[in-house]
């Protein structure tokens, strides 16, 4: 009886020892599902990297202009930033197994120009239809500066494909909700939402950008002249109605002065150029700034503002930005060979 139990015990202890060097192999989990701020925030990377993928091969067919492929490179550049920005494509961790999500592949159908431009288009319209539903208003403002970058790029493409192409042959910018809510910023009053010091700041942006104009016309010669002259005007009845709207029209708190002080002396048209230029900039971080104090609805009116405050930046001569409106991302040492660019260039969206 006791050899039986003396050999049961040592049994049951080689069995013991042995099972401590068993390993029993357990599948790795499925990364968790995606919440909605995760799947839209992957729709954009997924938009972005389309894009680039689109110029990158648009560029590598060598039939573009020379005007076009500088905008297809500046592309490919500004969509890897936004990506970053974004933050990157979808990895679940070593320890999960991926979920399926949207692999971006070149088009088996090849690039156009008009394509590209439809891509950037539809992309920038989806943006801007989504930012109601983005919580975290910070979120939404890198959401809309993405979507302006897409808008402004587009628009850019269209005017480098139409250099030297006869009037009805050039490629147009395809009708959406943005670029129609953008054509009727020009007789819009200020955007709903904005507090009394932000109508204030973008009033008084507005109206200096009229003075430097009626000064830069006024020493430009006579048909560049006569058509700065009535932007001018535009420029400062538009802050005036702006002003109204705010209520503050002839009050203390009315920012429109008679004259503003641009340099010393008479600047030259460079000067003033470069100031009002400036100006615009200002507007379009201001109007995306306001993200963050606005409700989510007002969002969409604000990036609508901003596009055009960008797009007149840019016809001024300003370098496009990845990011427009986002200071904290634009890169240091901007180009400043612009300002020599010829004073006779108006370029507002107004």
């Amino acid at each position: 009886m006791f050899r039986c139990a003396t050999a049961l015990a040592a049994i049951l202890a080689l069995t013991l020892g042995a099972g401590c060097g068993v390993r029993i192999e357990t599948p790795a989990p499925t990364a968790p599902a995606p919440d909605a701020a995760e799947v839209l925030r992957e729709a954009m990377v997924a938009d972005a990297l389309m894009i680039q993928v689109s110029a990158a091969q648009l560029g590598a067919a060598g039939t573009a202009s020379q005007e076009v492929a500088t905008v297809l490179t500046r592309i490919a550049s500004d969509t890897a930033t936004q990506i970053t920005a974004l933050g990157g494509t979808y990895d679940p961790g070593p320890d999960y197994v991926s979920r399926s999500v949207p692999i971006t592949t070149p088009s088996p159908t090849p690039v156009t120009v008009e394509s590209l431009i439809q891509l950037l288009a539809d992309s920038a319209n989806r943006t801007r239809g989504t930012l109601p539903t983005v919580e975290d208003p910070l979120r939404a403002r890198l959401y809309a500066s993405i979507a302006l970058s897409d808008y402004e790029s587009a628009v850019t493409l269209v005017t480098a494909a139409s250099v030297g192409v006869e009037t009805e042959l050039k490629v147009t910018l395809p009708a959406t909700d943005y670029s129609s809510a953008v054509a009727a910023t020009a007789s819009a009053t200020l955007p709903p939402g904005l507090s009394q010091d932000e109508a204030i700041a973008a009033i008084a942006s507005l109206d200096a950008v009229g003075y430097a104009r009626e000064q830069w016309g006024l020493h430009t010669s006579s048909k560049s002249g006569t058509k700065i002259l009535d932007q001018s005007r535009s420029d400062r009845s538009r802050a005036r109605a702006w002003a109204i709207s705010a209520g503050i029209a002839g009050t203390d708190a009315d920012p429109r002065e008679v004259f503003y002080v641009v340099g010393e002396g008479r600047p030259a048209p460079r000067i003033l150029k470069r100031f009002a230029r400036d100006q615009f900039a200002d507007q379009t971080h201001r109007f995306l700034a306001a993200f963050a104090s606005v409700g989510a609805d007002e969002r969409q009116s604000l990036l609508d503002f901003a596009t055009e405050a960008y797009l007149a930046e840019r016809a001024l001569g300003a370098e496009p930005s990845a990011l427009p409106g986002l200071s904290e991302y634009d890169a240091e040492g901007a180009d400043e060979s612009s300002d020599e660019a010829d004073t006779s260039a108006t370029g507002s969206a107004d």
